[in-house]
């Protein structure tokens, strides 16, 4: 995650987003407020998951509906807040909603073979619908877009190719891709030593679906406009969350794993020592990440170098502009 800051860092600050403050923010078109001057302008194995696939992205988009209304209601006035206090309630309920089965079975039910044999169902079903909604689907509808495009150019060899981009949907915006990112993070790193394979199956399913979703921005979209941003808002916290709590549920998982628990018994050692001895591991881990997220800073050092230069020059601009000021007041008046 630390890595990840300082590369978002320095890509903002290439693109000239990284000083963007909340005075440039635009504001919402949905915000009611009073009229006012602007003072500046003047299968049967399979079937639980399958069943808890269906029922997650139904909850899911009950749930985002609500949430935008709640926000609505609310009625920020600036588009960031409007979309940080929207994206926070998805995100609550989109940690419960795709993990709660699985805490329950490792916590309460403490089975790491169930847990195993859900998320590797769950992993399964849900990047074979992946694939078949990113990939195979936008590839479907390409085609039979084009084949009737094209019958619309025989019959009219005058239609312009920017009319008929016009005519596509607008692009539904990344809130979803970061909400699947967002799961995916959340198995590889709360409950991967259960299910090995979760990376690699990741990894997979990334690769052909980047190139899925750039078919769909080209073919089947209208040109999306990227509006400035200085990095991915409150996203960051949520996979900071989820980094955070993957250290307890890893030192947890293998405080469960059978040859943990065979290796203690032969032993002699008590179920409550290796308890404590795993709990202690644990503050250790989230201390060494403390640790290590105030030792490397947010921005690398040529980010930090170069933002410092622009404030001296802009400084000593200003105080050029005052000493004009002041030697033009200076002047006698005629």
């Amino acid at each position: 995650m630390e890595l990840w800051k300082r590369r978002s860092a320095a890509l903002s600050y290439s693109w000239g987003t990284l000083t963007l403050t909340e005075q440039f923010q635009e504001p919402r078109p949905g915000f009611q407020g009073e009229v006012g001057i602007n003072p500046v302008t003047a299968t049967l194995s399979y079937l639980p998951s399958i069943i808890h696939i269906v029922y997650t992205n139904m909850l899911g988009n009950a749930y985002r509906t609500v949430a935008l209304q709640l926000t609505e209601w609310e009625n920020h006035r600036e588009e960031s807040a409007f979309q940080y206090h929207h994206t926070t309630k998805v995100l609550v309920f989109t940690f419960f909603n795709n993990f709660a089965v699985l805490f329950h079975i490792a916590i309460f039910k403490q089975d790491l073979f169930l847990l195993h044999k859900r998320l590797s169902s769950l992993l399964i079903l849900s990047q074979v619908v992946n694939q078949f909604t990113e990939v195979v689907v936008p590839f479907v509808v390409d085609r039979f877009y084009s084949s009737s495009h094209k019958e619309l150019k025989e019959d009219d060899p005058a239609a312009d190719h920017m009319q008929a981009e016009g005519s596509l949907p607008p692009f539904p915006g990344l809130f979803l891709e970061y909400i699947e990112l967002l799961v995916q993070f959340g198995y590889l790193s709360l409950f991967s030593c259960v299910y090995p394979p979760t990376a690699v199956l990741l990894l997979i399913n990334n690769i052909t679906e980047i190139r899925g979703d750039a078919y769909k921005i080209c073919r089947l979209f209208r040109k999306p406009f990227s509006p400035p941003e200085s990095g991915i808002g409150v996203w960051q916290t949520a996979f900071e969350v989820l980094s955070f709590l993957s250290v307890i549920s890893n030192c947890w998982l293998l405080f469960l794993a059978p040859r943990i628990k065979a290796f203690t018994q032969d032993a002699g050692l008590s179920p409550s020592l290796v308890l404590i001895f795993f709990i202690m591991v644990e503050h250790v881990l989230i201390i060494v990440k403390m640790i290590l997220a105030f030792i490397i800073p947010d921005e690398p050092d040529w980010v930090r170098i170069r933002k410092e230069k622009i404030e001296y020059c802009s400084m000593l601009a200003l105080k050029e502009q005052k000493v004009r000021h002041s030697q033009t007041d200076a002047l006698p008046r005629s």
